[in-house]
């Protein structure tokens, strides 16, 4: 468990939006998922912190424009999807569009067991964090307490592709097959500046607010125990 916004005027940043898409909106159909995830480093070792998670039945369209919707909210992360499927159909269409879009598509390879049980060990020593107080945490508890047998797994999935990223790698590098967008271009519009940069900096007028109140109490405490003193 962590404090949210503690983590986050510490230094916690986004590093990657982890994806596992589907199509249909039945009731028995999968759900669409999106994990947010940052890392920060805790005595030599790094630590996943999960920030964020979108979880819906949606169909194509809905599926595109949350996806735009999370990269925005936490730019620059990339969304990192698994390239087949519905989640290759994504890739393409997000790397064709001319807006603002970091995606890495990951090669599709084991099983979705197969990949959890590769990431499990950093979840049962502590590596992985999760919000105290996210009204989603238990949603995120209950589908990795019941998987591989639980109804649903997409949520899993996501955890398994994030953490390969930023904890089962050792070279932390920028994957090869990231395509930026055409904002780099001059005359393109200005990259999104991320929702939770604008949070940041909430955080920080309000601890500088509490830390100037803070002082201008302790300077009118001295003043009246030097008009005592007279």
């Amino acid at each position: 468990d962590y404090d949210s916004q503690e983590e986050l005027f510490r230094g916690l940043r986004p590093a990657l939006i982890a994806v596992d898409s589907a199509f249909k909106t039945g009731v028995s159909d999968d759900f669409s998922c999106g994990t947010t995830w940052g890392v920060r480093r805790i005595k030599e070792r790094n630590h996943a912190f999960l920030m964020d998670l979108w979880h819906d039945r949606v169909e194509f369209p809905q599926l595109m424009e949350n996806l735009r919707r999370l990269q925005k909210e936490w730019w620059p992360a990339p969304l990192v999807i698994e390239d087949k499927a519905s989640g290759q159909s994504a890739i393409q269409v997000l790397r064709q569009e001319g807006s603002n879009v970091l995606v890495h598509g990951v090669p599709p390879s084991s099983s979705k067991r197969s990949r959890a049980e590769a990431v499990v060990h950093f979840q049962q020593h502590g590596f992985v964090h999760i919000p105290a107080d996210a009204p989603w945490r238990k949603l995120f508890v209950d589908q990795h307490a019941s998987f591989p047998r639980g109804a649903h797994d997409d949520i899993v999935d996501t955890t398994s592709i994030a953490l390969a990223r930023l904890l089962l790698r050792r070279d932390r590098q920028e994957p090869r097959d990231v395509r930026y967008s055409s904002d780099e271009v001059p005359g393109a519009p200005p990259r999104p500046v991320g929702r939770w940069k604008e949070r940041l900096q909430q955080l920080k007028g309000e601890r500088a607010k509490a830390v100037m109140e803070a002082l201008e109490e302790r300077m009118a405490q001295l003043r009246g125990r030097r008009r005592t003193s007279l």
